[in-house]
């Protein structure tokens, strides 16, 4: 008789839902941005020495306007296929900014022809924020659908 053991460790193969998935998917970048923007319309009313913060304020709105489409195109189908395979990885973010490096190099070179600084802007802001994000987005994705997820 042959016995058929599965290990505890061994990861599933699981359904996405996909209410679930678009939903922390989407709020994620947004709730890093909107509390910056709301910060950054208030400090500029009040003035003094809360201008002082205005400008990290100023790069994270930056950051979510410009790298949330990166975001989602390439976020969003590393994540959906962690997720499906049961092999959610908490760094699915960074591989994801990385992948995404060369077709943004494509994108300036062919609208700016300013490669250097577009690449390096999306490297540096997107390995600080492209994480974040991610791990947002497994804290979302488990608080909606129950699911315990290693963030």
């Amino acid at each position: 008789m042959t016995e058929v053991t599965v290990r505890s460790d061994q990861h599933m193969p699981r359904d996405v839902r996909p209410r679930a998935f678009f939903a922390a998917l989407l709020l994620a970048p947004l709730i890093v941005g909107i509390p910056a923007l709301i910060l950054i319309v208030l400090g500029s009313s009040i003035g003094g020495p809360f201008v002082l913060v205005l400008f990290p304020l100023a790069v994270i709105l930056v950051a979510t306007v410009i790298g949330a489409p990166v975001y989602l195109i390439f976020g969003g189908p590393i994540f959906w296929l962690g997720l499906s395979t049961g092999r959610w990885l908490p760094g699915s973010a960074f591989v994801a900014n990385l992948l995404s490096l060369p077709f943004v190099m494509m994108f300036f070179a062919l609208i700016d022809g300013n490669v250097g600084a577009a690449l390096g802007f999306y490297a540096v802001l997107g390995s600080i924020f492209a994480p974040i994000w991610g791990a947002i987005f497994g804290s979302l994705y488990a608080h909606f659908t129950g699911e315990q997820i290693d963030v």
